[in-house]
């Protein structure tokens, strides 16, 4: 590992000089983050896995999202929770590399892979035949193998010099670091940021086009080309993707400034190494808002967790319908009836004015 610079001495000094609340409260931030990261991520897994309409070859791609995200959670968090506690690298030069290679491995893939889905996304609601040309399951395989094999690619040029990995304190991670190699962090951002954000912005702005004529045509006709699966799909996936770009536009911004040499708080810096694992724990909650099938194989798992929790809550919500389709069967009898005694009280009451007239 190279020597850091001035800035990085003033953010190690920084992060070791940290007020105890500090330590805790950014220790607890990315400690939750590895928490409903780690525990939605799995039960993820476990959902596609049971579910026979999620358990499909079509969903490959997205299986290998969770599990990148689950892997990078796992992998790289753990090592930040530490740093965060101790204020210092304590697991030795190899093993940072290795953090690094792993972290920068791992995020490639995730958004090298939703590009591919926005393609597969693009085609289904396009061209259905295409579709199922293109995108099948030998076809997905090979996919993932050269999304794996272009990602470790792109990451190990600093093993060759080009770059380094090193700790970065205001980080407290350990990541990639072009230094003065422009061409190669000219190159990484060309193909790791910025050609899988073109296709996913282009595929999302012509499925969004094709979605609002759909919905034209819908209220015009009564006829619709599209099905309302593949609408809630494609509104899933493009959900997951603007809440990654979200996040990680401000990683790139630091990364420009970086580039140029204009110096960064450290607070700065800890906030880009959240946003970078942030979106792997908001993935599982958007799966589960916005997809039926992953509520339905999330509410099946609790009840095999908890069986009589879940079974009480049940019981309750059953009983409350139950009394609620009661009191509306009782206000509507008490209508009825009081309905019926107005009629009866009217047709005494014109009996007695029609003998009281003939008297």
């Amino acid at each position: 590992m190279t020597d850091l610079n001035v800035s990085s001495w003033k953010a190690a000094r920084d992060l070791l000089e940290r007020p105890t609340y500090l330590v805790v409260i950014e220790t607890i931030v990315l400690a939750v983050i590895f928490v409903i990261s780690t525990t939605g991520n799995i039960f993820s897994c476990f959902i596609m896995y049971t579910s026979p309409r999620l358990r499909t070859w079509h969903n490959l791609l997205l299986l290998n999202v969770i599990f990148v995200d689950l892997m990078a959670t796992v992998l790289c968090v753990p090592f930040g929770v530490v740093v965060l506690i101790t204020g210092r690298w304590i697991f030795g030069n190899a093993l940072c590399s290795m953090v690094a290679y792993v972290s920068c491995l791992l995020l490639t893939v995730s958004i090298i892979t939703l590009a591919a889905i926005s393609i597969s996304r693009y085609f289904l609601i396009t061209s259905l035949l295409r579709y199922m040309n293109v995108f099948r399951k030998q076809n997905i395989t090979w996919m993932i193998i050269l999304i794996w094999s272009f990602a470790a690619l792109c990451a190990f040029p600093p093993f060759l010099g080009w770059g380094d990995f090193l700790f970065l304190p205001g980080n407290a991670m350990c990541f990639i670091f072009f230094g003065s190699n422009l061409f190669y962090a000219a190159v990484f951002t060309l193909l790791v940021i910025g050609l899988p954000v073109f296709v996913i912005i282009a595929c999302f702005v012509r499925v969004k086009l094709l979605i609002e004529m759909n919905k034209r045509i819908k209220s015009f006709t009564s006829v619709t080309s599209i099905a309302s699966e593949e609408i809630d799909s494609a509104k899933t996936l493009f959900s997951v993707v603007i809440m990654v770009l979200l996040c990680w536009f401000p990683i790139l911004l630091l990364f420009l400034l970086a580039a140029v040499g204009i110096e960064m708080p450290r607070q700065a810096s800890l906030m880009s190494t959240y946003s970078i694992f942030l979106p792997c724990a908001l993935k599982p909650v958007i799966y589960f808002c916005m997809r039926r099938q992953f509520r339905t194989g999330f509410l099946a798992i609790l009840n095999k967790l908890l069986p009589d929790v879940y079974k009480r809550r049940r019981r309750n919500r059953v009983a409350h319908k139950s009394i609620i389709r009661d009191c509306a069967v009782n206000r509507q009898t008490s209508r009825i009836h009081s309905e019926r005694h107005d009629q009866f009280k009217l047709k005494h009451e014109s009996a007695e004015f029609e003998e009281t007239r003939n008297i």
